[in-house]
């Protein structure tokens, strides 16, 4: 793209970011509205929690990583640091009544201003620039993988309804344990221990230079397994197959910003800016 070009893409995400958190924000305020019918109806208080509380705690979380990651990086135009964290985070958004749609558009155009960047315009040492943009890739999913897994298992039990938790819930009651090994269940538990894990890995908090491809294969496998579970880990699975595709990765790439993206759920308020 020529410069002009590219204004007009920086000046189109900038406009999107303004706005993208809208539609998450206004439905997490409405069902939170509607919940609050709890007051005069207690007793219905099991299907206006797992209908409208958690589909207001899942638009609230939509809003608040968009809002207090996301936006951050975009007023800095440090755009290199989310390739995929918009695009990712809009796709999610988008599973819950369309709200990440304006996320997922800024997502595509922070997307495809990194390919024009790194790869399409680049003049010399495109190996190494396709080998970099990899590992940004990664950088980026490594941010998300599991803050994501948790929003897709909530977006799971809200799509599902109350059935599943009334059903779990009364067999324990009775003393059925055996409840919890059925394979709905089996397969939650190993993909929230995943998520855990892979949460607290200490791998996590090391700068990308010292990222190990082979590492790459641990991420597969975690991704395999979580992904029995209604994809819930597809990211690091994702994370996974770019780092076994990359053979030829050298660690003395010294021109190479050496950066720690964590993948904390913390979130830093604009205040810090």
């Amino acid at each position: 793209m020529d410069d002009k070009s590219v204004e007009y893409v920086k000046k189109s995400i900038h406009f999107l970011d303004k706005i993208s958190y809208v539609p998450a924000l206004s439905v997490s305020i409405i069902f939170f509205i509607f919940f609050l019918e709890i007051l005069v109806n207690p007793f219905n208080w099991i299907y206006l929690s797992s209908t409208y509380l958690l589909g207001s705690i899942i638009g609230f979380l939509l809003y608040i990583y968009d809002k207090n990651f996301i936006s951050p990086k975009i007023d800095n135009e440090e755009f290199k640091q989310i390739i995929l964290d918009a695009f990712c985070w809009g796709i999610i958004g988008c599973v819950f009544h369309g709200t990440g749609i304006l996320i997922l558009l800024k997502g595509l155009l922070i997307l495809f201003y990194n390919i024009d960047e790194d790869i399409l315009n680049s003049k010399d040492k495109k190996k190494e620039n396709r080998q970099n943009f990899s590992l940004k890739l990664y950088s980026s999913l490594n941010s998300i993988a599991s803050f994501g897994g948790i929003v897709i298992i909530l977006l799971v039990f809200y799509n599902l309804g109350i059935s599943v938790m009334l059903n779990v819930f009364e067999q324990l009651v009775i003393g059925n344990y055996r409840v919890l090994f059925e394979p709905f269940y089996i397969f939650l538990i190993v993909s929230v221990i995943i998520l855990i894990f892979d949460h607290n890995n200490e791998e996590f908090f090391k700068p990308i230079l010292d990222l190990d491809p082979k590492g790459g294969v641990k991420d597969l496998i975690k991704g395999i397994l979580g992904c029995s579970f209604y994809a819930a880990n597809i990211f690091i699975l994702f994370r996974g197959i770019i780092l076994v595709s990359l053979p030829d990765y050298k660690k003395d790439k010294s021109h190479i910003k050496s950066e720690k993206r964590k993948s904390k759920l913390v979130f830093y308020s604009n205040s810090k800016n």
